[in-house]
């Protein structure tokens, strides 16, 4: 079958679960930014967990990233030991004008930071979603956006982009960074079109003013690929109260719990179908078996050790430019919580996050478990 403009599509979920989808596929041009959240830290303990490394081996060469971050922004303390500490980040490469994608050597932006912090002891993971709009000043190189998600793609040195982002997150936010990994976000869409459909509760009624007709129904939903990319892509839903970027967060979570439940359930056969599409489209700097060892105990965590954190914040602007600005004081306060072992603690007045007047006020940080998203859907935990 072929969607809009002749493109090929994928066939959909069978009929018993498309009358359970939302109502109107999104039939729209990739226009809007994509951030996924933890989807990315998951894809990549799908590929690199659950103990077949003979698998991997096969894969090993596809898996690798020429970019090595330096041992300075990283900790003898953290480093390899009972904690590990990294960033997980999805690249979008869409066209956005003429200060966006590049064809020619396709770079994107990271449109989705996650900042990780994972105790093997404790079994805890603590996830850090940095909005992609988080204001980082005008000194560093972001093609006058001032914003974070430009790092990567505006990068002094184009052989090393990801140290940029890196050295920033160490910076600003005081946290060591050990490890990274990315992953095209194109990947989402074909991971979910390989089943055809993935179960998610929908927790609010999701249109687009600038799409009459298109939109997902409140409730449990079988959602295909696309249906997917509208749910977490979509901004400019009314009931997000003009904070798109931010509030969408939120709903975005329903879909990594749904998601997380998949992969409680993965056997190896079923990564097979996955390997050809996430092994051409993951970069990491971390030594793949060691990578592969940390992703096979962390898929044993529960929902009630996987901690969300979105850090105070609101909309400012700057130069004419539309950003987001994190609250310090509160930002520290969870950075120390969640982030730090106690004798670390770094105080406000350490961090170099750059702040500004903010022109709605400040949304409140939301800290949440795995287990409390899944507490609030009709399916099992």
């Amino acid at each position: 079958p072929r969607g809009r403009a002749g493109a090929r599509v994928r066939p959909g979920p069978p009929p018993q679960a498309r009358r359970r989808a939302g109502s109107g596929g999104p039939g729209r041009p990739r226009r809007k930014k994509k951030r996924y959240g933890i989807v990315i830290l998951l894809l990549v303990l799908a590929v690199l967990g659950v103990g077949i490394y003979g698998i991997l081996n096969v894969y090993m060469n596809r898996i690798s990233g020429s970019e090595v971050l330096p041992d300075d922004i990283g900790t003898t303390v953290y480093k390899g030991q009972k904690v590990v500490s990294g960033l997980i980040c999805g690249l979008d490469y869409d066209n956005e004008g003429a200060d966006g994608y590049s064809t020619a050597d396709k770079v994107g932006r990271t449109d989705m930071i996650l900042y990780m912090r994972y105790d093997t002891e404790a079994n805890k993971l603590a996830l850090l979603q940095i909005p992609r709009d988080t204001y980082v000043g005008p000194e560093l190189s972001t093609g006058n956006t001032y914003k974070i998600n430009a790092l990567y793609y505006c990068a002094p040195n184009p052989e090393n982009r990801m140290e940029a982002l890196a050295r920033t997150i160490y910076d600003q936010f005081k946290l060591p960074v050990d490890f990274y990994a990315t992953i095209d976000m194109d990947a989402l869409k074909e991971i979910v079109d390989i089943k055809g459909w993935i179960e998610v509760y929908v927790p609010m009624d999701i249109t687009d003013p600038d799409y009459p007709g298109t939109g997902l129904e409140a409730g449990l939903r079988n959602l295909t690929g696309e249906q997917v990319e509208f749910l977490l892509r979509n901004r400019h839903n009314p009931g997000y109260n003009d904070q798109g970027d931010i509030a969408r967060l939120q709903t975005q979570q329903s879909f990594y719990s749904a998601l997380y439940r998949e992969f409680k359930t993965l056997q190896p056969k079923d990564l097979l179908m996955w390997m050809d599409v996430l092994t051409y489209r993951i970069k990491t700097d971390m030594d793949l078996i060691q990578l592969g060892g940390l992703a096979q105990k962390a898929l044993s965590i529960s929902g009630a050790d996987i901690t969300f954190v979105r850090p105070p914040c609101g909309s400012a602007t700057y130069n004419g430019r539309a950003v987001v600005s994190l609250e310090k004081e509160g930002t520290a306060e969870l950075l120390n919580q969640y982030f730090r072992a106690p004798e670390d603690a770094v105080p406000a007045s350490g961090l170099d996050i750059q702040a500004l007047p903010l022109y709605v006020g400040v949304m409140e940080a939301d800290v949440k478990t795995m287990a409390d998203v899944q507490t609030t859907e009709p399916v099992g935990g």
